[in-house]
């Protein structure tokens, strides 16, 4: 990999190209010896990232280009596993040991001999003085060639860029487009110039990767045979970023309409203000209003109290509200706790390295105050190098006897350590608490009775805050109800977790390569072995994060390789069950994507525009029969509603029949991806998915339809409709698959044994409850739900879209009462979303005043007026 530098004299170390450094117009070829130290000690960054100078030589050693190259190598294993590589351009090598460290057949090639001298002696043989201007020799799965060919004269390109392709079965490239600054940028181009350069030789865009994780411009060619194929992807893509573009013009013109609303009411305001208080009667009976005030004892007039929408409330004011332990609550508490008839052990795994001492010792003190007492702190000192942590572990374990720990001579990473932890440990429950955050008091007691109420629990987990640097409680997450859905895209257990001991030890403990994602892997893993009702969820912020600059709880980037061990630890879930899929980055980069490996033959679909508007109906029958990517549907058009049979003839309702998904689809709909199909297909890979639903959108790019919660009395809300096209949502919820209560109209999918099973849809209930009493049908018979946000369509008119959610202006939407009553089982919000969240349709995701939780954890809440 070439780097950079801002000095006049430093040329490319990959190519050998000269520049003109003393400004008379000569040329000159330098030899790449001048490459030496001076020259590699003053290069402060590869500027890959738009110009953020990493303050640090280039040379091993220094954290900060082993830990960027480690991340870039994880994210190739993750997303491309190429078997063999060539770094075009290595330096000194970071790239290629990483992606040695992973098992990869990876060589360097760089035209310094001094940085092919720096490389170090494991992976000597591997690398290799040379140019990108001779030929290459060997065909390797990957070439990554990075921030180099900028160096070149322009006549060298193409011949350096048909090298590559020759040599490649796809290249990962990056060449900066905007570093005119950097004198020996000898040919700057924008990204189109070098796609031109690489479709000479058959080589396109992957426009479905994102190759972000080097630089905001680098790209993954591949050989495209099928200038078809080329142009469905680049028109999509196309098509997706004009999507975006018409949303975001659409959000602006908004925004200015409502401004522009806003100042015209202000002003109307104002001026009546203005007109009140010069009139006469109002001068002339101020006194009278003065005294009337006083009379009364007010003074000056107050006006009265109102109570505050949730979004004007803080958390701080909620957590002082309902989720603080005062005097009167811990004595409701301690009297639960002595009513106990099974009391759990918890053992504590703490893991410790070089954390603050004042951070360590609040989070030691954290765990000494806790109101339960059946615990021991299990602690594994990873030969912290910090003189400071020693003695304050020392000084804790002498004050209390169930403190436990044990010093590594050497250290050996998070999972050696949690492992060493581990060894200390004799309770029924392991707790994971990591060695800068805190507990509040009541924490291990909610477990114990958790575990008092359902002693078959193989894990429970609760919600979590964050604490920030001046230690206040922030964002916090209020977690979903069990859902193994959404634990592929996301660790939604997280802090805090109790794990049965037994099943941790049977399992194997923490794993080392999942260095990062320890806590999630060993979820994954202990998932596989849980019945139902054994994972429990408690709706309590029982865990405080510490965020600070070293912490993912401030950023995921913190810990860069989290995200790619995350993804294979996911990759291994699935194929211990035996489940064909890939594991990719979400969209905002901070949770999963699961693409769906499809069996041969693919499922058959049998796919149905509903409306009763038949010209409508025929146009998205046209769109979706031109533009769906998936082979294996046949296409129905009818005016009989969700899920009833075509109406063009018999021999079509035979056909639909034997197909094995059905899908419904609303009169209006457009293609957004062409793969919507095979993403909505893709879920029923589990055998628990008996109904998916996608997404869909508005023409500006907001989310028409999203999946529905269920409130406990058939309250409705629909949390994610309304949701820009690129917003993550609740903590990426927007961007995730997961299970819900129940589906919206207009993209949804069910397998036909399933749909017979429970009887068909019900024709006497009339647009969205037929699909809402199907969905809770579905659900009654052990079957899942799940929503995807990769099954894209769009809708050119939302007011053409039939059997929308009833709307009553002031009304919260709730179902039937007959449907209540037949399904008051099923009723109630923990599954999709949180009893701590707000049902309200006009604030979704916002606090609930007051939390919906049950009498059990009433001691943490204070009763107030407002809510009585």
């Amino acid at each position: 990999m070439g780097t950079e530098t801002g000095d006049s004299g430093a040329v490319d170390s990959a190519t050998g190209a000269g520049a003109d450094l003393d400004g008379d117009g000569d040329r000159f070829d330098f030899h790449c010896d001048l490459y030496g130290a001076q020259y590699y000690d003053s290069c402060l960054s590869l500027r890959t990232d738009g110009g953020r100078a990493a303050a640090a030589p280039y040379r091993w050693g220094e954290p900060v280009w082993e830990g960027f190259f480690a991340h870039i190598a994880d994210e190739i294993m993750a997303r491309i596993t190429p078997r063999t590589s060539l770094d075009a351009g290595c330096a000194v090598g970071f790239l290629v040991k990483a992606l040695s460290d992973r098992g990869v057949d990876a060589r360097g090639l760089d035209n310094s001999a001094y940085a092919i001298s720096q490389v170090p002696e494991s992976i000597r043989d591997r690398c290799q003085v040379g140019s990108i201007l001779e030929e290459l020799q060997g065909r390797y799965d990957l070439v990554t060639c990075i921030e180099v060919v900028e160096h070149l004269e322009p006549t060298q390109a193409p011949a350096a860029v048909g090298n590559l392709c020759r040599h490649a079965k796809q290249v990962l490239f990056s060449s900066t487009p905007d570093h005119f600054d950097e004198v020996t940028h000898i040919n700057v181009r924008p990204p189109a110039y070098w796609a031109g350069l690489f479709a000479r030789h058959g080589f396109y865009r992957d426009v479905d990767f994102e190759a972000n994780f080097i630089s905001p411009h680098a790209v993954l060619f591949r050989p495209q045979p099928h200038a078809a194929e080329v142009a469905t992807d680049y028109e999509r893509w196309r098509w997706d970023a004009l999507r975006e573009l018409r949303g975001v013009r659409a959000h602006r013109d908004s925004l200015a309409q409502e401004i522009g609303r806003l100042v015209r009411e202000r002003n109307e305001a104002v001026a009546q203000r203005n007109a009140l208080l010069s009139t006469k009667t109002f001068r002339l009976t101020s006194r009278l209003r003065a005294a009337w005030a006083s009379a009364h004892g007010l003074g000056s007039p107050v006006p009265a109290p109102q109570t505050a929408p949730p979004s004007t409330r803080s958390y701080s004011d909620w957590v002082d509200q309902y989720d603080n332990l005062d005097p009167q609550g811990l004595a409701a508490l301690e009297d639960r706790l002595s009513a106990l008839g099974r009391r759990s052990r918890f053992s504590i795994v703490m893991p410790v390295f070089n954390p603050e001492p004042r951070y360590l010792r609040e989070a030691l003190d954290s765990i000494l105050a806790q109101v339960y007492p059946e615990w021991e702190l299990c602690i594994a000192d990873d030969a912290s190098t910090d003189p400071e942590v020693r003695p304050v572990l020392d000084e804790y374990r002498q004050r209390d006897p169930r403190i436990k720990v044990t010093h590594r001579r050497r250290n050996g990473g998070i999972v050696r350590a949690s492992n060493s932890a581990l060894k200390l440990a004799d309770g029924d429950f392991l707790v994971l608490v990591d060695d800068d955050d805190k507990l509040p008091p009541h924490a291990l007691a909610a477990l114990a009775i958790e575990l008092d109420a359902h002693p078959d629990a193989l894990m429970i987990y609760s919600d979590e805050d964050k604490l920030d640097l001046a230690g206040r409680r922030c964002d916090p997450y209020f977690k979903p109800d069990w859902d193994p859905t959404l634990l592929l895209g996301q660790n939604c257990l997280s802090h805090l977790t109790a794990f049965r001991s037994r099943d941790v030890l049977d399992v194997g403990g923490f794993r080392e390569g999942t260095e990062g994602s320890q806590d999630y892997d060993l979820a994954l893993r202990m998932s596989e072995r849980a019945l139902p009702g054994q994972i429990r969820h408690l709706p309590l912020v029982l865990y405080q994060w510490r965020a600070h600059q070293r912490s993912t709880a401030a950023k995921l980037e913190a810990k860069p390789y989290a995200a790619a061990a995350a993804r294979r630890a996911v990759a291994q879930h699935l194929e211990r069950r035996r489940l064909q899929a890939d594991p990719c980055p979400a969209p905002d980069g901070s949770g999963v994507r699961i693409r769906w490996a499809l069996p041969e033959p693919a499922p058959e679909v049998a796919v149905t525009v509903y409306g009763s508007i038949p010209d409508v109906a025929l146009k998205s029958e046209s769109s979706i029969r031109a533009l769906t990517a998936y082979s294996r549907f046949q296409m129905y058009v009818s005016d009989r509603g969700l899920f009833s049979r075509p109406s063009d003839g018999e021999p079509n309702d035979r056909a639909a029949g034997t197909r094995d998904l059905l899908c419904s689809l609303a009169a209006g709909v457009e293609v957004v991806g062409e793969n919507w199909l095979r993403e909505l297909v893709g879920p029923f890979s589990d055998p628990a998915v008996g109904m998916v639903g996608g997404r869909l959108e508005t023409r500006d790019g907001h989310v028409l339809r999203g999946p529905l919660v269920i409130g406990r009395g058939g309250e409705l809300l629909a949390p994610l409709d309304g949701e820009e096209r690129t917003a993550p949502g609740y903590l990426g919820r927007a961007w995730l698959a997961h299970q819900v209560a129940a589906l919206s109209p207009g993209c949804v999918a069910v397998r036909r044994s399933v749909l017979e099973a429970v009887g068909g849809t019900d024709p006497t209930l009339d647009g969205h409850w037929r699909l809402i009493d199907l969905c809770l049908r579905v659900r009654r018979a052990g079957h899942v739900i799940v929503w995807t946000p990769y099954s894209r369509l769009g809708i050119v008119d939302p007011a053409a879209l039939e059997g929308a959610l009833p709307k009553v202006a002031g009304r919260q939407p709730v179902l039937p009462a007959e449907l209540r009553s037949r399904y008051g089982e099923l009723l109630g919000e923990g599954l999709g979303y949180s009893p701590n969240l707000a049902l309200e349709a006009a604030h979704p995701f916002d606090l609930a005043w007051p939390p919906r939780r049950d009498r059990e954890w009433a001691f943490l809440a204070r009763e107030t007026p407002s809510d009585r």
